[in-house]
Formats: C-alpha cells, structure tokens, sequence
C-alpha cells in the first residue's frame, strides 16, 4: 500500500510536471500565434522554419524543433518530396516542438497561404469539435473507453521530459485510468479531410486544451 508521503510527493511531481509542459505548450502555440500575424512576400519552408524556431527560443525555449508538410502529397504529410516554396493556396501543415526546463510540448496547425499570410484551415465548427472533444478527457476514465467513444480519429501518447511517454492512447488500454495532472500528446484528424490539430492536454475535471 501506498504511503501517504509517497502520494503526496508523487501527487507533487505531477503538478510540476503539467506546469512545465503547460509552459512549454503556451510557447509552441504563442509562436504559432505569431506566425499568423505575420506578411510574407515570398514563403520558404526554410524561412518559416527559422521564424518559428527564433520565435520560440525568444520566449525561452530550450529545444526547438519544425517539421513543415505538404498534406496534399500523396506520399504523406511528412513524405519525401518536398516542395520547398508555399505557394498560394497551398495547405501546409505546420508541426512544432519546444520544452521548458526540460518538458516538452508540441502542436500541429494546417493552413492555407494566401495574399502572403498563413490562414487557419480549420472553421469554427472544426475548432468547436476539437474543443469538446478534448474536454472528455476527465479523471476516472479509461484510456479503452475514451477513445471508444471518439472513434479512430483520435490519437496521442503521454508527454513529459521524452516525446512519447505513457499511456499510448489505444483501445486495447483497459487498464489505465486519466488521473488528475496528467500531460497527453493528442492529434485529430477531421473525417473525410486533410485538416490535422494536434495539442497538449492536461487532465483536469474539465480537461484543460492547452
């Protein structure tokens, strides 16, 4: 049996350790952020690589790492073939990682380029489903039953110091139960759509979207 000092401390542990994901999470999507607001006259993977990676280390991040994608290509979003300008109404999909004293946090953003800005590919009745959706992540739980309930759209893993962290979002977790603090990598991909979000959430009573 647990002791109570020993839930204590690992009740303490948790706190940090959702605070420092939840640092990191506010940087990778205030960068994000700032990305929209911008003008670009000519968009290079490259150059907006550097932007969101400058962006992030001036809010203090440690490890910054971009993936830019192409959803559109066959080979997937990530594939080989690259296409190196953004060209308008190109989709692209944004994938970025930062950590805070350490703990990580990433996201991933689609949009379409045109005019010279980045704009949010995601309508507002995406944006509401994603929101509800992750607000069923509430203590009690289980990992099979939650994601029963969403279907195959939904995947993640747990985050922390490493990427991937349990619990591995998957039906066949029967046993793990969602406890209070606890930090998940969670991706949607909408039905029938190239359209992709990733966030960090943290458990709370109302699953705080991150």
């Amino acid at each position: 049996m647990r002791s109570h000092s020993s839930t204590i401390s690992a009740a303490s542990s948790q706190t940090a350790k959702s605070r420092r994901c939840g640092a990191a999470s506010k940087i990778v999507h205030t960068t994000s952020d700032d990305l929209e607001a911008g003008c670009f006259d000519a968009a290079t993977e490259s150059l907006v690589a550097a932007r969101l990676i400058r962006g992030a280390r001036m809010q203090g991040a440690e490890d910054v790492r971009v993936m830019v994608a192409n959803p559109l290509d066959r080979t997937g979003p990530f594939g080989r073939r690259r296409i190196p300008r953004l060209r308008n109404p190109k989709k692209s999909q944004f994938f970025g990682r930062g950590s805070w004293e350490r703990y990580r946090a990433e996201a991933t953003r689609t949009y379409g380029f045109r005019r010279g800005r980045f704009e949010p590919d995601w309508s507002e009745a995406d944006a509401k489903l994603f929101d509800l959706t992750v607000r069923r992540f509430a203590p009690g739980r289980t990992i099979e039953e939650l994601l029963r309930e969403l279907g195959s759209s939904f995947v993640g893993n747990g985050i922390g110091v490493t990427a991937i962290e349990p619990p591995i979002l998957s039906t066949d977790d029967n046993i793990t139960t969602l406890q209070p603090g606890m930090c998940l990598s969670v991706r949607l991909t909408l039905p029938s759509s190239v359209v992709r979000g990733e966030t960090i959430v943290i458990v709370t009573q109302n699953a705080s979207c991150l």
